[in-house]
């Protein structure tokens, strides 16, 4: 069992789905990734894209914090029963939160944001070598407006090549895993 640690969810335990191929983000990484983005964004302006969703902490720890909506997008049929139970768990507004069950790879494309910014989730399978690719679509995505954060976790070993639209912002590593903030930044201002 996890935890959701702040906002208006908090405390609430949630499932962790069984498996070796899940890797639900512990609480301390989970509190440590929140703290790097609280003071760069203002969670109500913000939609949420949980990829690779697993458990769900990711997406309903934003809505927690007041994020306006989240879908959370998971291919397992196994674990999304887990990840439906963790939502009904938190009971978010009506509206606010949406499970997707699809490869994110595959749903991401279809995908039609709200004209907001958005805070992506992003912790693919370690050996499914996903990072490229979804980071390529993000990052020609309407999906992304400026002034969206990409979260990438990976093993404290990964080498993230983000395209050249993100801008690095932080990187930190806890024990075996690295969280990197990706940043697509607002357009220039003309000058006159």
């Amino acid at each position: 069992m996890i935890r959701i640690i702040s906002g208006k969810f908090r405390g609430r335990r949630l499932k962790v789905p069984e498996g070796r191929d899940v890797r639900p983000t512990t609480d301390r990484v989970r509190e440590a990734l929140f703290g790097m983005l609280e003071h760069r964004i203002a969670w109500p302006e913000m939609v949420v894209l949980d990829l690779f969703a697993g458990s769900g902490a990711l997406g309903l720890e934003a809505l927690s914090r007041g994020a306006q909506n989240a879908v959370l997008v998971e291919a397992s049929k196994r674990v999304a029963g887990t990840l439906r139970h963790n939502v009904g768990a938190c009971n978010p507004p009506p509206g606010t939160c949406r499970v997707v069950m699809d490869r994110a790879e595959r749903w991401l494309p279809k995908y039609e944001p709200p004209a907001v910014p958005s805070v992506v989730f992003l912790d693919p399978p370690y050996q499914g070598g996903a990072y490229a690719e979804t980071l390529h679509t993000l990052a020609t995505h309407p999906a992304l407006f400026p002034g969206s954060w990409v979260v990438v976790e990976s093993p404290a070993n990964f080498e993230l090549d983000p395209p050249q639209l993100f801008e690095s912002v932080q990187s930190r590593t806890y024990g075996t895993i690295k969280i990197q903030l990706l940043h697509k930044p607002l357009p220039d201002l003309p000058t006159e």
